[in-house]
């Protein structure tokens, strides 16, 4: 098989950590896995990981993991011919904010809820004070947004990276632009209407904020984050469908390549096929063009054989005209009666 994943919870001599070695998932725990990444000021669930086998000891007092760190990293390593494991990688990590434990017949799972880029409570107990994150915006007249931004995003959140960040340089204060924010989807909300109120544009989406693989991802679209990814059709799982006006939804085998605000190429053409393949009516994507990515949703089953059970969903808007574009005109509803 050539799935893969790396889970871990905790630190110190009580830290769990789970990993399936490469080329061999013989030993290794199942685990499913429900993690999106999307816009900070739209509002989200979390992510979800479930693991199948823990020790019945791992689930007493000793492994006490609300407000612990957790990462997870999953994706495809050497072992099927189609697998790719340079697109693996880290898919989100946070801090543990629910988890709980089932003990039924033979069936032990410890379910693990947390929230990308969130931290720890400070104190103990069973009401532990949230530790508040210093967020002020001192944005001031004159001066450019992705300028008051990062020093922002420096200052709240010290221990999250800045990864790409890409936004008009016409968003400048007209006056001095003071917040203080409780968190950061107050943050994200507030500059995505402030850039929309500024360029005053029906088209333009704002500035949009994600965490996506442990590191901020800012941008706006008049300037997206350039990829070279180029989605082959081995990868796909199923074809590309349109879900609202310009946008797509796509579903791939597991990866942690492509971030959030990365532009992506669906395959242009048909799949060519060896002597050695049989080739099928379905020899190529309805879609074609480039793609921004709006939306990442990782959902997975380790030991489900199914194709579908390891896969990475991604929302996308298009970036130039495509084919597959629904059909134009309106639709005529016939006069009763007839």
């Amino acid at each position: 098989m050539g799935r893969w994943y790396s889970l871990s919870v905790g630190s110190g001599a009580n830290a769990i950590n789970y990993t399936s070695p490469d080329g061999d998932c013989s030993g290794a725990l199942n685990v499913e896995i429900d993690v999106t990444v999307m816009a900070n000021d739209v509002a989200n669930s979390g992510a979800y990981v479930r693991v199948w086998g823990i020790p019945s000891s791992q689930l007493g007092p000793n492994y006490n993991l609300i407000n612990k760190p957790i990462s997870i990293s999953a994706g495809m390593s050497a072992g099927l011919p189609l697998a790719k494991p340079a697109q693996r990688g880290l898919l989100a990590s946070g801090i543990v904010f629910q988890c709980f434990g089932n003990h039924i017949g033979l069936d032990v799972t410890l379910d693990l809820i947390f929230n990308p880029g969130s931290i720890a409570p400070q104190g103990t107990g069973s009401n532990p004070k949230p530790q508040a994150r210093n967020i002020v915006l001192n944005w001031q007249k004159g001066k450019p947004l992705q300028q008051a931004l990062q020093q922002t995003l420096k200052t709240g959140f010290p221990d999250i990276p800045i990864g790409t960040f890409n936004i008009s340089s016409q968003l400048v204060a007209p006056q001095d632009q003071i917040g203080y924010h409780a968190n950061l989807q107050q943050l994200a909300l507030y500059v995505r209407r402030v850039s929309q109120d500024i360029l005053k544009s029906t088209s333009y989406p704002g500035v949009s904020m994600a965490i996506n693989g442990g590191q901020f991802i800012i941008g706006d679209g008049t300037s997206p984050q350039q990829s070279n990814a180029t989605i082959a059709f081995e990868d796909l799982v199923g074809q590309p469908t349109w879900i609202e006006n310009t946008v797509i939804q796509f579903k791939t085998v597991m990866r942690a390549d492509i971030k959030f605000n990365d532009v992506v190429k669906l395959p242009p053409g048909p799949v060519t096929y060896g002597a050695n393949n049989y080739p099928g009516i379905n020899q190529q994507t309805l879609f074609q063009g480039t793609f921004t990515i709006s939306k990442i949703r990782h959902v997975g089953n380790f030991r489900q054989p199914d194709a579908a059970a390891w896969v990475t969903i991604f929302d996308a808007y298009a970036n130039t005209p495509a084919t597959g574009s629904p059909p134009q005109g309106s639709i005529s509803t016939p006069e009763p009666g007839n």
